[in-house]
């Protein structure tokens, strides 16, 4: 239980490197993609239930090619 509590303090933390990733990520599929962040994370009052809350904005109308599926890999899901 320590070590899982360690892994999701460390994520939290460290929300920062997810936004940039996923920025990085969703520019290469819409040029104009901005990404918000926001929550526990972002203000510092997170808790142990605490995820990070991330919003890609775009003005893109790209049915053709969904932008999850360029952003999947960088997405997980975990038992806390």
């Amino acid at each position: 239980m320590r070590l899982e509590a360690a892994m999701r303090r460390r994520y939290l933390e460290n929300w920062r490197t997810y936004a940039t990733e996923i920025c990085r990520e969703a520019r290469k599929h819409l040029d104009d993609a901005r990404v918000v962040v926001f929550g526990g994370a972002v203000r510092g009052d997170w808790t142990p239930d605490s995820d990070i809350d991330i919003l890609v904005v775009t003005n893109a109308n790209n049915k053709s090619r969904p932008l999850g599926r360029g952003l999947s890999h960088l997405f997980f899901m975990a038992e806390w």
